[in-house]
């Protein structure tokens, strides 16, 4: 498994309210990039066991090495599973501040220098106008489906839109496309409720977040009936193939089932720099 890659994330830390929820959200997307890196390693470490990590060689395992070693990934999911619900609660508390909310932020002019003795001095020009921040994410889930399956290779389609407060982010219901129409950085957190796999050869569960800018944020469980779950801090950039789109991908080479809940799966992105 390679090192985590942290992104560089440098806000300018000021006392305003846009930047306190800035620096929010940034400590929630590096929670959820360590907590991937636990489930990768958690998959790797069922795989070393079994002998199928490719590129290892691996003692043959017995019985009772199989045992603990899925007691040890149970306990990991488990643990992860409640901070996953603390940093839930947390984003939840974020977006019901932000809302659709903007601040327009203006400067005061200078006051004029007083002249002479018993003179007061001409009061200056008023400063412009600041810049109109706004708050923008959208929120999309996947309910009371027909669906039971999610193919390799195939898109998951959310069929329905919870929350839009962004005019820089749309998404087209039937296509499962996301599509990203001015450049900065979106953070984005989703989960899918799966129940089995099959088909193929892979053992471990993978969704990636794949954008046309060629970005592959890949998440795996090693529990194939689990609510797994995701994120992605993605930098957009003005390219040749701007506006950018995406998609939450299967990208193991079996057919994934969807778990039998209301709502089995949720996408929540945001666009965290202004």
């Amino acid at each position: 498994m390679t090192q985590a890659n942290i992104p560089d994330i440098t806000p300018q830390i000021t006392v305003t309210r846009d930047d306190a929820i800035n620096l929010l959200l940034s400590s929630i997307a590096m929670e959820e990039l360590g907590l991937s890196h636990i489930l990768n390693a958690e998959g790797e470490k069922i795989q070393y066991t079994l002998g199928t990590l490719s590129g290892v060689s691996s003692p043959p395992a017995t019985i009772n090495d199989i045992l603990l070693i899925n007691k040890s990934v149970r306990d990991t999911i488990h643990d992860v599973t409640r901070v996953e619900v603390v940093l839930q609660s947390k984003l939840d508390g974020i977006l019901s501040v932000i809302g659709s909310s903007e601040n327009t932020i203006g400067s005061t002019g200078a006051t004029g220098a007083t002249g002479a003795t018993g003179i007061t001095g001409v009061t200056g020009a008023t400063g412009v106008t600041g810049a109109t921040t706004q708050l923008r994410g959208i929120q999309v889930q996947l309910q009371d489906s027909d669906l039971l399956i999610v193919g390799p290779g195939e898109p998951v389609i959310f069929n329905t839109i919870v929350n839009d407060q962004s005019l820089l982010l749309s998404y087209n219901t039937v296509t499962g496309v996301f599509t990203i129409t001015e450049t900065g950085v979106y953070y984005i957190n989703w989960w899918v409720s799966t129940d089995g796999i099959g088909g193929g050869t892979d053992v471990v569960i993978t969704f990636s977040i794949r954008t046309s800018a060629g970005d592959d944020v890949r998440a795996s469980s090693p529990l194939i009936t689990n609510q797994m779950s995701g994120n992605a801090l993605l930098n957009i950039t003005a390219s040749p193939g701007f506006p950018v789109t995406l998609q939450l991908i299967n990208v193991t080479d079996g057919i994934i089932g969807y778990g039998i809940t209301p709502i089995i799966a949720d996408l929540t992105m945001i666009n965290v720099a202004f």
